[in-house]
């Protein structure tokens, strides 16, 4: 018998990865925004506060993918 690729598992496996990849593109986005805004930040600050976002989720992507080979 066949297996198919389009099962139960790999739709939910993919569509929480499309929630979890859309939530970390919107908040890269809007951070320095809501640190202006919200925070009172400068732009020099609201720019920092996004960078150390994105190089924190560059280094747990690295970490992650150390653990997943693991398995």
């Amino acid at each position: 018998m066949e297996k198919k690729l389009f099962n139960k598992y790999f739709i939910g496996i993919t569509l929480i990865n499309f929630i979890v990849y859309l939530i970390y593109y919107l908040l890269m986005v809007i951070m320095a925004v809501i640190a202006q805004d919200t925070l009172h930040a400068s732009l020099s600050q609201a720019g920092f506060a996004s960078g150390i976002y994105i190089i924190g989720t560059l280094l747990a992507r690295l970490f992650m993918g150390k653990q997943l080979e693991l398995f």
